[in-house]
């Protein structure tokens, strides 16, 4: 992960560290580890952000539940719901120093995938050729 000649934040450590706390993401899991190399680039200031850190990390971890979904041949939503931390496991320790203190992740997913997408019908399109767009998604 790059980080600027010109580093504002308070630490250099900072977008490492939430980096790391936020990789995993809202699933469960029964082990963590995660390390994280900085490199200091002549790239524009690294400064005060909110949630610095945290969309790498859901892009890392977003990106490797696809992975993993396409690898094993399911649906990547049906992947992230059968993973999320349920209800009854708050709060809930994520194993890299984060506790999450409440939610119900898995029905929030469900309900913006009745609400907002016709997941079936768009998976037939692209299976059809009548799709050439990816549906983006993330939990």
């Amino acid at each position: 992960m790059p980080i600027a000649a010109t580093n504002v934040s308070v630490s250099v450590s900072i977008l490492p560290a939430l980096n790391a706390h936020a990789s995993i993401s809202r699933l469960s899991q029964t082990a963590s580890f995660c390390e994280v190399y900085a490199t200091f680039t002549n790239t524009v200031p690294l400064g005060a952000q909110r949630g610095s850190g945290r969309a790498e990390a859901t892009f890392l971890c977003e990106r490797l539940v696809d992975l993993y979904a396409r690898r094993i041949g399911m649906d990547p939503a049906r992947v992230r719901l059968q993973n999320m931390v349920p209800p009854e496991k708050f709060p809930y320790d994520n194993g890299l120093g984060w506790t999450y203190d409440s939610g119900n992740y898995a029905a929030a997913l469900q309900l913006a995938l009745d609400t907002l997408v016709d997941i079936e019908k768009v998976h037939a399109e692209q299976r059809n050729g009548l799709l050439w767009i990816s549906l983006p998604l993330t939990s």
